[in-house]
Order: C-alpha cells, then sequence, then structure tokens
C-alpha cells in the first residue's frame, strides 16, 4: 500500500492500545522493529480472512498493488481496505509485535557512577562535527559561521526528517556550547529564571549547518538497518566550536558555556575561570568584528 492510503492517529487510545512511549534515541531502533513485527501479523491476519473471502488456500494468495489475488487468477481479488473493514466483524485489526533486541556491545561500565542499565547502546551513532568560528579576542564575543555535522546513521528512512533531526541537535548544541547556563546565588535562588537573563540561540543566530549522513545499515539495527538519530548530534558540536576556538586564539576553554568572558579570560590570562564574576551568563551587547578565526 501507498503511504497516502492510510492515515495515522496520534495518542489516541480509543483506537489503539495504550503505550508507554519510548527514549534513549532508540525510538526507530526498537519501535520500528516492533512495528515490523506486527505488520506481519497483520499480513497473516490479512490473508486468513481473505483465504475465507476468496475460498482459496492461504499458500495461494499474494498480497501486491494494497490488495490480496489469487496466484494465476487475477480477476479473484479484494482490497486490503475492505478486508480491514470486515475483520472480526468490524472490530479492530490489532496486532502485537516487539522483536527480540540483539546483545548490548561489550563494554566497561565499572565506573559509572549510579548503573541506570543503559551504559551501552544496541547499534550505536557515531558522528564527527567540524565548526567554522570567528573570535574578537578583544571582547571574547565567539560567532559560529558554519558547522559541517556527518552522522552514521545506519540508513535514512526519511531525508527530511532525519535532516530535520540534525540540524536542531546542532542549534541546541551550539546553544549549550555559547550561550545557555543556569547561575545560582548564595541564596540558592537561579539567577537567570527568565528569557531576559538565560540566552537562548535563535534561528536568526543560526549558523550555516551541513548535514552529511554516512549510510551503512546496520545488521543489528531497526528497520532497513536504520539507527537514532535524535539525540547524537547534540554531542559534538561543543567539542568542535571549543577546538575551533583554540586553533584561532591558541588559548583553550575549558567549561561550558563558552561565554565571551570566558573567552576572553582565556586569551588574556590562560584561565577561562579567573576572578569570574557570578553573573548571569549571556553575551555582551557591544558587537566587535572578528578578528580571529580557526576550524
Amino acid at each position: 500500500m501507498r503511504p497516502d492510503q492510510f492515515a495515522i492517529t496520534y495518542q489516541d487510545t480509543d483506537t489503539g492500545p495504550y503505550d508507554g512511549g519510548s527514549s534513549g534515541s532508540q525510538t526507530t531502533f526498537n519501535n520500528g522493529r516492533a512495528v515490523v513485527e506486527a505488520s506481519r501479523e497483520v499480513r497473516r491476519q490479512l490473508l486468513e480472512l481473505a483465504a475465507v473471502a476468496l475460498e482459496a488456500s492461504v499458500d495461494d494468495l499474494v498480497l501486491a498493488d494494497g490488495a490480496v489475488g489469487v496466484k494465476g487468477s487475477p480477476d479473484r481479488r479484494v482490497t486490503i481496505a475492505e478486508l480491514a473493514s470486515s475483520a472480526h466483524q468490524g472490530a479492530l485489526l490489532l496486532a502485537r509485535g516487539s522483536g527480540m533486541p540483539p546483545e548490548s556491545p561489550e563494554h566497561d561500565a565499572s565506573a559509572c557512577v549510579g548503573r541506570l542499565g543503559f551504559e551501552s547502546f544496541a547499534s550505536p551513532t557515531f558522528f564527527c562535527h567540524a565548526a567554522r568560528v570567528s573570535v574578537d579576542p578583544a571582547t571574547g564575543i565567539v560567532r559560529t559561521s558554519k558547522v559541517v555535522a556527518a552522522t552514521d546513521v545506519g540508513r535514512v528512512l526519511n531525508a527530511t526528517g532525519a535532516i530535520g533531526q540534525v540540524t536542531g541537535g546542532v542549534v541546541m548544541s551550539l546553544g549549550n556550547a555559547t550561550l545557555e547556563g543556569t547561575r545560582y546565588g548564595d541564596d540558592g535562588r537561579q539567577r537567570n529564571p527568565s528569557l531576559l537573563d538565560y540566552k537562548l540561540l535563535t534561528s536568526a543566530d543560526s549558523p550555516e549547518i551541513e548535514v552529511v549522513f554516512v549510510e551503512n545499515a546496520a545488521p543489528n539495527g531497526g528497520p532497513r538497518g536504520s539507527k537514532g538519530v535524535g539525540e547524537p548530534p547534540i554531542v559534538p558540536t561543543a567539542g568542535a566550536v571549543a577546538n575551533a576556538i583554540a586553533a584561532a586564539t591558541g588559548s583553550r576553554v575549558r567549561r561550558l558555556p563558552m561565554t565571551p568572558e570566558r573567552v576572553w579570560r582565556a586569551v588574556t590570562t590562560g584561565d577561562d575561570s579567573a576572578g569570574e564574576r557570578n553573573a548571569p551568563f549571556g553575551p555582551p551587547t557591544a558587537v566587535a568584528t572578528p578578528a580571529a578565526s580557526g576550524g
């Protein structure tokens, strides 16, 4: 069947069984394999229904072009929609599936603080990011002009969605890298509780983002060898920006966010925390022309 022949109802327990959701960048990996298994069960049910409707053996039936037909008899066919509407006296045509998860990769989690059971992931995703930045050493202002994000996703199932996930992850990571950070006063109260003080990267601030996919179908992955792509892009961008700042200035900022104050102190004193005042994070209001760059 074609995608436009389906209607998807979201989060409605009147039309489907209850589900606890998914998390951990394993949605496609886990839910996708469950859908494949459930689809095989739906296929079995449809063939059995068609065998009754067409008075034929299941072994003589074939599913094609949105219908079930009898081999060698092109006129004897019934559509999947007709079978689904008449299944179980009009009840829902339901199927369940899970798929046995593969073994977790070999790993040593003995140093983990707090064992959560997710110290390793089945079919892990790999990535490499590069950032081009400009730094004004006089003010510490860092501007990222381009990020190239390459990700091993196994197999891309939805190119538009995958590009959107990587792009959003990079933007989120850039915010973590240069702007976002919670500060608390001696009284325990947050000093930057609103968007006036807690700075977020906006679309106007976002640089050019080039998304590259490395496709190698994972033998133990999700449908068609796919792997997770939601959270991995958030991880490496800050490191790429930090390396670019170091390449541009010769000084390394070792704490996030890499605010103008921390960058300026690293450049001028070699210590990004020397004399840091307890103030909300955020860039200075002054705008300066970038004076050094690196990638």
